[in-house]
């Protein structure tokens, strides 16, 4: 199916057609043949060259942004103050954190939606906390990691890597990882600690609805930093249709998360959950 830039390309490149031969203009090949030779370049060009997922149906839309914030649950305080802003959010819970099942339920009361955070192996000797997956471990083993993991608590959609830059550039690793969330019907968001990611790849390739990360909104915490990160993601918003941040439950962060998310409300920015997102196998991610 042409998408909008093609039809554009193909509308203006007739008129053109038009133009030239009104005017006397002089080819070799009549207009009728190279108006089907360009036809057939754009209809390739299209399979060439899709769209970014959901483009066409966000298209003329509102610009949507999914915030994430990760490693809840383990500091009980920051959890309840991320919980208190407004709705609805992406809330992912650390799969090693205690007793997450309450606070998780008034997560979900206040609006907002759960995923679950795993911890993955990352490149280097930085600890990624208690049953991460690693890429060492065979086939058999990532599946018993990952089904305790996924025995955390109950009611989330998804999954986020936390860390992960080695594991999510494993393929093997990340088709055991995607076989074992397809049957659940979960979403993999790509926190995306890695350019060499494979994960969105094996997830469409299992059929799993996914999404990538876009913006790191405070590896950096200075109010500064963070507030040109929420900037760089309205324009990602803006331009593509949608955009994914992800932040953490650093004092800093969830004050200035207060200030801001009623002001880009009233500049028409809406705020949805990773799920309204979601990409599909027919979708393509840069």
């Amino acid at each position: 199916m042409l998408n909008k830039d093609s039809l554009f390309v193909l509308l203006w490149f007739r008129v053109f057609c038009k133009l030239f031969f009104s005017f006397g203009g002089k080819v070799a090949v009549p207009e009728v043949f190279v108006f089907r030779f360009v036809l057939l370049f754009v209809f390739w060009a299209t399979a060439a060259f899709p769209v970014r997922a959901n483009e066409s149906a966000l298209w003329g839309k509102t610009p949507k942004i999914a915030v994430v914030i990760d490693d809840l649950g383990l500091n009980k305080k920051a959890t309840e103050a991320v919980i208190r802003l407004p709705a609805p959010l992406t809330l992912s819970f650390m799969a090693y954190a205690d007793d997450l099942d309450d606070v998780t339920e008034r997560a979900a009361t206040a609006g907002h939606e759960l995923f679950l955070h795993v911890p993955m192996e990352p490149v280097g000797s930085a600890y990624p906390g208690a049953g991460a997956l690693r890429a060492a471990m065979s086939d058999n083993e990532l599946r018993g990691a990952l089904d305790v993991a996924l025995s955390a608590f109950s009611g989330y959609v998804g999954i986020n890597n936390h860390m992960g830059s080695l594991l999510t550039a494993d393929r093997r690793a990340m088709d055991v990882v995607a076989g074992e969330l397809k049957p659940r019907n979960l979403i993999f968001l790509d926190s995306l600690t890695s350019p060499s990611s494979v994960a969105a790849t094996a997830a469409a390739a299992a059929g799993l609805r996914y999404a990538v990360r876009d913006v790191f909104l405070d590896h950096v915490q200075r109010r500064k930093e963070i507030l040109e990160n929420l900037r760089q993601l309205e324009h990602k918003a803006e331009r593509n249709g949608f955009a994914v941040g992800i932040g953490h439950p650093h004092p800093l962060t969830i004050a200035i998360l207060k200030e801001w998310i009623p002001e880009a409300l009233r500049r028409g920015f809406d705020f949805v959950p990773v799920s309204a997102i979601a990409h599909t196998t027919d979708a393509v991610y840069p």
